[in-house]
């Protein structure tokens, strides 16, 4: 082996260079592992309004946190830093919470939620022979720990239900609502092992639900903020990153393989994928990349999953063998409540049930081989502009793609102008498409003054008079006055060429 100083580096720390750790073992290293799973106490989302009395507050429910000197003397912790607390193994003898700081730059914020387990990492392993600096002592969390299907969740993982005999025997007995497994029927044996969605530090076992507590002598054992076994419980329902949380049913969505998903813990998603509107086997098979932003997913009973009631009375996603539903989770662009879906290739007005309309009152219709789309789609849409607004069709033929006159459009002008321009040789109908009557207007110009419209008079072929505006205001045009009935008016904010 051989020593190498890095002093000029990292400051007074020295790594000695020897056997690769994985060939030398850990037992003969005497190091803990790569990766410790531990268990988050509390989120630190805003530094600057985590005062002293909130890290005293937590230390009087879990015992000293290890290296506080990282938010003291001036120090500002880096946000998205958690409080966790480690297991109690070989490697912890005596555990004691640590502030993590998050493993990822801050424009990469994972979420973290209290409650929950993260990998979390150590910058220097340390050989127990030597003394460190434990006030100020760095280490890192990664992300949460992925748990078991029936156990996951993107909006709260509670993994001490991982091995929970009720939720085993339901996904493994139940298919098809049929018992693949036993005699009784699958009715019968999903009343008698019906989950118990929990948040125990242990696990129910069997339909009698007697609680295995074993599990607490691992994490946060020195807990004095309620009975034994209820640690996590008291996380959930005190902690102030909780407190900022919103516990609810997301149901999961299933990506293709080549997929690149996003997911948000109170149902938003961002999929860059293939064109899809429904099953994860069904639709496009050309090549047609997409990227899906929605938020508001699973409306409906079939895409929604079953939602249940859990211990602490929020909803949450059922995940029992007996609760799946098939298509949870899938694209439904009727329901979704929000989403802009870019797409190199697809059947816009298809898949958004608008093709009908379409094809019967305005004469377009999507192409057979599909087409680039973006579609917006919400409830209310707002587009805001500081400056001008404008929306130009420049047709679909390669060739007048350049040229100007083959042009329609909508425009928007921040003198407050809204300018409607067909091309040379379209038309402005109002109406519908079947639009086929003319406007009559006056042989004259009229005049744009105080933001109405002022004109002659028009004069009948008796020579009465019978339109014209004498003077204009933002809000109407005044009639000429006449000797009969009041005559009629230029309409007061409409040009027509």
């Amino acid at each position: 082996m051989r020593e190498i100083s890095i002093d000029h580096i990292v400051g007074n720390v020295h790594y000695t260079v020897g056997q690769d750790r994985a060939a030398l073992g850990n037992d003969k290293l005497n190091l803990p592992p790569v990766l410790q799973r531990w268990i988050v106490l509390d989120v630190v989302s805003d530094p600057f309004s985590f005062t002293q009395e909130k890290i005293n507050d937590i230390e009087a429910k879990y015992g000293p946190i290890k290296n506080k000197g990282l938010s003291t003397e001036g120090r500002i912790l880096p946000r998205n830093t958690i409080i966790a607390y480690p297991p109690k193994n070989a490697y912890n003898p005596d555990p004691k919470a640590m502030f993590l700081y998050p493993f990822f730059p801050s424009a990469i914020a994972l979420p973290c939620r209290p409650g929950e387990h993260v990998w979390v990492l150590f910058e220097i392993l340390q050989p127990e022979n030597q003394a460190m600096d434990a006030e100020s002592e760095r280490a890192y969390w990664l992300c949460s720990v992925v748990q078991e299907g029936h156990v996951d969740d993107v909006n709260h993982s509670h993994q001490a239900r991982s091995d929970d005999v009720d939720f085993i025997i339901s996904n493994n007995d139940i298919k098809n609502g049929e018992v693949r497994q036993g005699g009784a029927s699958a009715k019968q044996r999903v009343e008698a092992t019906k989950p118990q969605y929990h948040f125990k530090n242990g696990k129910y076992i069997g339909g009698e639900r007697s609680l295995d507590v074993t599990f607490a002598d691992l994490f946060i054992s020195t807990s004095t903020s309620g009975p034994a076994g209820d640690e996590y419980e008291q996380i959930l329902r005190t902690s102030e990153g909780s407190k900022n949380s919103v516990y609810e049913s997301v149901p999961r969505f299933k990506k293709r393989p080549g997929d690149i998903a996003l997911e948000g813990s109170n149902n938003s998603l961002i999929v860059l994928g293939r064109d899809r509107d429904g099953p994860l086997f069904e639709g496009s098979g050309k090549s047609a990349g997409t990227i899906d932003i929605v938020a508001g997913r699973g409306q409906t009973t079939m895409t929604g999953g079953n939602v249940i009631i859990n211990d602490l009375g929020n909803q949450e996603l059922a995940k029992d063998g007996s609760s799946l539903v098939p298509d949870e989770g899938n694209p439904d662009f009727k329901t979704d409540k929000s989403r802009i879906y870019v797409s190199q290739n697809t059947n816009v007005d298809d898949n958004f049930g608008i093709s009908e309309y379409n094809e019967e009152n305005l004469k377009i219709e999507d192409s057979d081989e599909g087409n680039p789309g973006i579609i917006i789609k919400s409830d209310k849409i707002r587009l805001i502009a500081r400056s001008d607004l404008q929306i130009i069709v420049t047709n679909n033929v390669e060739e007048a793609e350049d040229d100007p006159k083959k042009f329609a459009s909508i425009t928007i002008k921040s003198n407050g102008d809204i300018v409607f321009k067909p091309s040379d040789m379209g038309y402005i109908k109002l109406g519908g498409d079947d639009a086929d009557r003319g406007i009559v207007c006056s042989a004259f110009p009229v005049t744009k003054t105080n933001g109405g419209i002022e004109g002659g008079h028009l004069l009948t072929s008796m020579g009465g008079l019978f339109a014209g505006a004498a003077f204009a205001t933002p809000e109407c045009n005044q009639p000429i006055p006449t000797p009969g009935p009041t005559a009629g008016i230029f309409a007061n904010k409409v040009l027509i060429k």
